[in-house]
């Protein structure tokens, strides 16, 4: 999709409102379902508020920042515990305490 900032569908809109007035959320709601459903992006639901999609498919877990909200995206090594890779798959969050020891492994 282009991009790594994991917008939810009101950044999106106010990005392309400008662009596009006639623009509706029910559109940009429907096309990232299609999307979803061709498999082009994954729907995040990190914090059970506010759904946000990634344009990367490949498999990797999020970081989101206490102190401002940012989502990143975090690559998992083959190195990573099975305990660590169970706890990445349940909900693909993790922790900062993994990443802390994932990125002392490279």
């Amino acid at each position: 999709m282009g991009t790594s900032t994991h917008p939810s569908v009101d950044v999106i809109y106010s990005h392309l409102l400008p662009k596009m007035p006639t623009l509706s959320r029910t559109t940009i709601y429907n096309t990232l379902e299609l999307f979803r459903e061709k498999g082009a992006i994954r729907v995040l639901n990190l914090d059970n508020k506010i759904t946000r999609y990634d344009g990367k498919t490949t498999e990797h877990a999020h970081f989101v920042c206490r102190r401002c909200g940012r989502i990143y995206d975090v690559e998992i090594p083959d190195e990573a515990s099975d305990e660590e890779l169970k706890s990445i798959k349940e909900d693909r969050h993790i922790s900062l305490e993994t990443v802390i020891k994932i990125l002392k492994q490279l």
